[in-house]
């Protein structure tokens, strides 16, 4: 693996550590990383939008397909926005600086680092709509599908809670913290595997 992308893969276990002790060791609302999730959802898919709007026109990038694509990311963001702001509303939320705007920046400035590497000078350009938006699907689905992996179980956990009674008070309070860790462990494997497969197919810059 290259060194920039051994970086971002780095980068990416470490953003997932960091939102995961926030929560452990620093009193960080759980609703607040879920909704970080969308937050990253949403630069991803500004770096998808502007990566198809590269792609020339004589190569497959038809004005038409790029419409189509980049409606398709952004219904994607709205989709996945609508469900994590309704798990985050339901885990608690606090959008208090230290809480969440610092996190926020951190976040981007994370992906300023994986954005030099899609946009700087030596980058190779996307030669088709497809492989404009590629590298970021596998990521968006991966966090639908572990979004509704955390409904799966907050929402039949709260069902057994009131099946026994509130017996099983203990599980209950846990619930919150099972499904971040579903959202992280998907999300950090789902970004690594990314990237290697960003790594295969770029070439190395010419010296």
């Amino acid at each position: 693996m290259r060194t920039q992308s051994l970086r971002l893969v780095l980068l990416a276990i470490l953003n997932s550590i960091v939102q995961f002790l926030g929560v452990m060791l620093w009193r960080w609302p759980i609703g607040n990383v879920f909704l970080l999730f969308w937050v990253e959802n949403v630069i991803i898919t500004i770096m998808s939008i502007a990566r198809v709007a590269a792609v020339p026109r004589g190569d497959g990038g038809e004005l038409a397909g790029k419409l189509i694509a980049s409606s398709v990311l952004a219904i994607f963001a709205v989709v996945h926005g609508a469900f994590t702001v309704a798990l985050a509303l339901a885990t608690g939320l606090n959008l208090g600086a230290a809480f969440f705007a610092v996190p926020v920046v951190v976040l981007i400035l994370r992906y300023a680092v994986e954005a030099l590497g899609w946009f700087g000078p030596r980058a190779p350009r996307p030669s088709s709509i497809d492989d404009g938006y590629r590298f970021a699907l596998r990521r968006i689905v991966t966090l639908h599908i572990a979004i509704m992996a955390s409904w799966f179980v907050l929402v039949f956990g709260i069902i057994r809670l009131v099946q026994d009674g509130g017996a099983a008070a203990p599980l209950g309070a846990s619930l919150p913290l099972v499904a971040l860790a579903i959202l992280l462990l998907a999300k950090t494997v789902s970004e690594i595997s990314s990237l290697r497969g960003q790594a295969a197919v770029q070439p190395a810059p010419s010296p």
